[in-house]
């Protein structure tokens, strides 16, 4: 895994702050599995409704810049995608807070946000044993430029050694096997995006982060709950079952977005198993995806989303082609019941 970049101040921690923080460790029992539920009824009518599904999915991580909202050729910070917004600053915030608590003997630490409201972070416990540091972050009406967070989140670290607890700099904190995230409740609000959604009874799997510098470039994030509001002003309502989305950005600011696992989509009525044959690719220039191939089934039946170099958006049912629509722009909005 890359490191963040230079500049962060490696502090050294005690045996006995060690000693002292250390309990069993919780938070270990948290699913991302949703269980329960009836699949969807597919059919050639709403097939194009699971195209923009699949468009809503990848937008919690693909920067809309490339999904037809901004037409530049870098990605502005303000135009982050929702869940990697959160994501980069909660894993942070977290991490910077654990660095602050060991070098100072402190258990709580408030991280003021550029623009008003606060980060808070409190160090439950530290296990060597299991690699595994548990913190709470509660996150109020913290600004930064366009984006308002608030909520609360439970975040639990298993380190990839024990010597990254006995040095938790920020480096080695981000440098984690594997991050798992509870909230029973949290919103984010990007005006710039006319982004605002709600996280509710969610839980994140974070692996294999990369950055670069501080910024998040890449990895993969498992979802269990739901998510709702409004992505790039478009309609969100989804619930997810151990639904994953692995993503991945280039220096040239393009990225590669693939989903998998099960989501139930309000106007679908039921869920759907989501599999990626080839991941979608959203150039960092362009309007909408100019590649990718998913399929989403249900009850013996199946959609296909093909996305041609041109940007075009082949719908399949059963294998027999439905529609073509022009770009990404013409499918979303058709998930919005």
């Amino acid at each position: 895994m890359k490191k963040p970049g230079n500049g962060f101040i490696t502090v050294g921690v005690t045996l006995t702050l060690l000693c002292f923080l250390m309990s069993c460790g919780g938070g270990g029992g948290a699913s991302t599995s949703r269980g329960g539920g009836m699949n969807a009824l597919l059919t050639s009518s709403n097939a194009g409704e699971v195209g923009d599904t699949v468009v809503q999915a990848v937008k919690l991580v693909a920067p809309t810049s490339a999904m037809g909202d901004l037409r530049t050729s870098r990605i502005s910070s303000v135009k982050r995608p929702p869940l990697s917004s959160i994501l980069e600053k909660v894993v942070s915030a977290s991490a910077n807070g654990g660095v602050t608590i060991h070098s100072e003997a402190l258990t709580t630490i408030n991280n003021n946000c550029a623009d008003g409201g606060n980060i808070a972070i409190n160090i439950d416990s530290v296990n060597p044993l299991n690699k595994v540091i548990n913190a709470d972050v509660d996150v109020n009406s913290c600004t930064t430029g366009t984006e308002t967070l608030n909520g609360t989140m439970n975040v639990r670290y298993v380190m990839n050694s024990i010597g990254d607890l006995a040095d938790p700099t920020l480096n080695s904190l981000k440098d984690f096997e594997k991050v798992t995230i509870t909230t029973s409740h949290f919103t984010y609000v990007n005006t710039a995006n006319n982004d605002d959604i709600t996280l509710s009874g969610v839980t994140l799997v974070l692996k294999d982060f990369t950055y670069n510098g501080n910024i998040l470039t890449g990895g993969s994030v498992t979802l269990g709950g739901s998510v709702t509001g409004d992505v790039a002003g478009d309609v969100i309502n989804v619930e997810c079952d151990s639904f994953r989305l692995v993503f991945a950005s280039d220096p040239a600011g393009n990225m590669t977005v693939s989903v998998s696992g099960r989501i139930d989509a309000s106007c679908l009525g039921g869920w759907v198993d989501m599999v990626t044959n080839v991941p979608v690719f959203i150039p960092a220039n362009g309007g909408c995806p100019t590649a990718g191939d998913i399929v989403a089934s249900a009850g013996g039946d199946s959609v296909r989303v093909v996305i041609a170099g041109n940007s075009a958006i082949t719908i399949f049912f059963n294998n027999d082609p439905i529609q073509t629509f022009n770009s990404c722009n013409e499918v979303e909005g058709l998930c919005t019941g």
